[in-house]
């Protein structure tokens, strides 16, 4: 078995891949990371050619370096300036980089940690189903017609 995975990327996967991981945080997180943005670079350099980016690279990159990576974006998870699109990029990102499993784990233990509340919930009005509404106007008629 390799310790490495190879993987195709494509110029805005690999651009979304070389953003994200200049915001990494924490000790693995911050190596891995420089180590991913370095094999981007290199590969990009070697196959640009008169300053226009290739539109795919080929990176080998190993499997402790994307140990390391995921255990920055599960960090980033927990950064307090976290947002929705945030989230959805980091999950983009794990998905991409053969992550996707991984992180839906780690996401689905990070939701069951969310507190129930006791309080009810507002109750609907009752009203008529949408289709008994529509069928009492259709056969309804019209004063004076």
């Amino acid at each position: 078995m390799s310790d490495s995975i190879k993987i195709v990327l494509n110029v805005d996967e690999y651009n979304a891949i070389f953003g994200l991981a200049g915001n990494i945080n924490g000790v693995y997180g911050t190596v891995a990371s420089a180590k991913i943005r370095d094999l981007i670079s290199a590969e990009v350099q070697k196959y640009s050619v008169e300053g226009q980016l290739p539109k795919s690279v080929t990176l080998d990159i190993p499997k402790k370096v994307l140990d390391g990576f995921y255990l920055g974006l599960t960090e980033k998870t927990k950064d307090k300036d976290l947002n929705t699109m945030s989230l959805v990029q980091i999950k983009a990102v794990a998905a991409v980089l053969k992550m996707k499993g991984r992180m839906e784990k780690f996401l689905d233990a990070e939701f069951e940690k969310i507190p129930e509340n006791d309080e009810e919930f507002d109750q609907p009005d009752v009203v008529e189903a949408f289709d008994d509404v529509t069928e009492s106007v259709e056969t309804a008629t019209a004063p004076g017609v």
